[in-house]
């Protein structure tokens, strides 16, 4: 075979890669994140788990009145991320609910993560996907907090993941996976963990659950943390380029192929 068929044949190779990924990121534009039988999981930790059933109820849900105050505020988007995310981890069903990545989502996150449970940096996408443990929904709160102003991080317990945000001069914390808001900061509650147990019994769970929190929130461990170093740098880094890299690689591959056309012809 001839140096030119080789080179015609390496850039037609590129243009049919090109198109197939092209097409792969159109179908994942048509093709929803959220699989919307996520609101009716039989597999549930908590009960009623999601009653807001779209990602626009979702966001209509918190948008801020003129007359809020910020303590206000910030329990409507707790309870809106509680209401509207589902709690679920399932292995044997993360494809189901696209808690791994789709290969249409972004064929770059797929490449890199398989089918591995897979947490968003991007609040956003936490929320149109819907579903997740208790540190993307801590995730969501904190991207989502910090979008509209408010000083907020990760704070990282022992087997569990909530949120704190600064609240007029002073921290709370904000636990969206059980729909429990605390106005303490962890320091405050580190020192007196007990003071916890009325505002997760007053949610109705049992005082079982609400000793294993006592337990989690704990000193030892605990760490605060914002959501690029909770997640990675790297990560939040690659998932944001990602978003771009999915467009920008196939036009790439099928623009070489007609420049070494135009090329080859002219010369």
């Amino acid at each position: 075979m001839s140096y030119k068929k080789v080179v015609a044949l390496f850039f037609t190779a590129l243009l049919f890669v090109g198109i197939c990924l092209l097409i792969l990121d159109i179908i994942g534009l048509i093709i929803p994140l959220r699989n919307d039988s996520v609101i009716s999981v039989d597999k549930l930790y908590f009960k009623s788990d999601i009653t807001i059933t779209s990602e626009a109820q979702l966001y209509n849900e918190i948008i801020r009145n003129i007359d809020e105050s910020d303590e206000q505020y910030v329990s409507k988007v707790n309870t809106a991320i509680n209401r509207g995310i589902r709690h679920y981890w399932e292995k044997d069903e993360l494809n189901k609910y696209n808690v791994s990545v789709p290969i249409y989502e972004n064929w770059l996150l797929y490449l890199r993560y398989g089918d591995k449970a897979y947490e968003y940096c991007d609040y956003r996408k936490g929320i149109e996907r819907a579903i997740g443990l208790c540190s993307q929904h801590a995730i969501i709160v904190v991207g989502l907090l910090e979008s509209k102003g408010f000083n907020a991080k990760i704070v990282g317990l022992e087997g569990h993941v909530v949120a704190t945000v600064l609240v007029n001069g002073k921290w709370w914390i904000l636990d969206p996976d059980f729909g429990v808001v605390i106005p303490y900061s962890i320091k405050e509650i580190e020192n007196n963990p007990i003071v916890i147990s009325n505002f997760y019994l007053s949610r109705g769970y049992s005082v079982e659950i609400v000793g294993t929190l006592i337990k989690a929130y704990s000193i030892e461990g605990n760490t605060v943390v914002s959501v690029v170093d909770y997640i990675g740098m790297w990560e939040c880094l690659f998932e944001r380029i990602s978003y771009i890299l999915i467009w920008v690689v196939p036009l790439l591959l099928i623009l070489a192929f007609f420049i070494n056309k135009l090329l080859t012809n002219k010369y």
